[in-house]
């Protein structure tokens, strides 16, 4: 039902020659030189931070990219998640499993444990990279992929754009690729209802974006309808997809981690591929159906209380050796309790609205 999971031990080392660089380099991706030391062998790598906020904070996060002979099995780039305003260190992982089990696309996780230059970091969500490998792993055809990485990438064409692919970056494929992003654009933005209906499942796998749409709703990611996620575009079906990423501010939390109301996403979502979508009678009818099961089955206290319950038995156990935890160790238990609360309440205010849809 849910993915594998383990913790893992990464000892990284960088040479005194590229550290001092390392240290300084917090705001920049360049990647520094390292040896990765992972089951008693040694391997070329080199890391970067990652994040925007996140580098601020005591407990960093990073990206991995390993060479041609990776230790991780057609693995080339793993990114290393503090977590640091979440005192569970699940709310991503729960709500990335979330969606694979609505049959979404979404990065595989688990965690490990880390140290640099011999010095502990502490617990870390090691998060699967969406890239070529992301696809190859798991079979799926060739096709381009973009991260969709500020409030621009809203599906609108606003006029403070600069560029119709503003709030993009292509993260797989070619600059012929962008042409179908843009087409794909002008499908949202600028065809009639009747136009809209009939083009739009030429250009989006619709079923998956109404899963995706589910899962959101549910885990209430504020930020998800404008960013957090990728693009990807089937070179065999020629239809978009979305896959979700950085999901740490779900369960009834922001992204800094303070508290967000149960009900401040409405049922029918946001951005204005949603609203088009659910304009169309045959899809909000899908769409109702695939949440009022969801409700009913999946999103329920029950439900994610087991994999909620799996993730702290591999957890708990490493979290007082953290030496940057943020949190007292009692918070991981309360965080829960946050979690599960959210779900009930969620479910039901969800459940009331789903009349809206009919």
């Amino acid at each position: 039902m849910f993915q594998k999971l383990s913790v893992s031990s990464y000892d990284f080392f960088i040479h005194s020659v590229h550290h001092s660089e390392f240290a300084k380099g917090l705001w920049h991706d360049n990647p520094t030189p390292a040896i990765l030391s992972y089951r008693r062998k040694q391997y070329p790598v080199s890391m970067s931070y990652r994040g925007a906020y996140t580098r601020k904070m005591k407990k960093r996060s990073y990206s991995v990219f390993l060479e041609d002979k990776s230790p991780l099995e057609n693995v080339h780039t793993i990114h290393l998640n503090a977590e640091y305003n979440d005192p569970s260190l699940m709310r991503n992982k729960l709500a990335l499993d979330f969606f694979s089990i609505l049959g979404i696309l979404s990065p595989s996780s688990t965690y490990a444990n880390i140290t640099i230059n011999q010095k502990p970091k502490g617990l870390y969500l090691q998060l699967e990279s969406v890239d070529e490998n992301f696809l190859r792993n798991r079979r799926l055809a060739k096709g381009p992929i973009y991260y969709a990485i500020n409030h621009r990438a809203d599906f609108s064409l606003h006029p403070d754009k600069n560029l119709l692919l503003d709030g993009y970056i292509r993260k797989h494929g070619t600059e012929e690729d962008d042409k179908h992003v843009i087409d794909f654009l002008s499908t949202i933005n600028t065809t009639t209802k009747q136009e809209f209906e009939r083009q739009i499942y030429s250009v989006l796998h619709v079923e998956h974006y109404l899963r995706w749409l589910v899962g959101i709703v549910c885990t209430q990611n504020a930020d998800g309808f404008t960013h957090n996620y990728a693009l990807y575009r089937d070179n065999d079906s020629k239809l978009f997809s979305l896959i979700p990423w950085d999901y740490d501010g779900t369960w009834g939390r922001k992204y800094n981690g303070n508290p967000l109301p149960h009900d401040y996403i409405s049922i029918c979502g946001r951005n204005i591929l949603t609203e088009r979508l659910l304009q169309v009678p045959l899809i909000r009818k899908r769409y109702y159906k695939l949440l009022e099961a969801t409700l009913k089955e999946r999103f329920t206290p029950s439900f994610i209380r087991s994999e909620i319950d799996r993730i702290s038995s591999v957890v708990q156990p490493h979290l007082h050796r953290d030496p940057r935890l943020k949190y007292e160790t009692h918070s991981f238990h309360e965080e829960i309790d946050h979690i599960l609360a959210f779900i009930e309440k969620r479910n039901t205010f969800l459940t009331s609205e789903l009349s809206v849809l009919q």
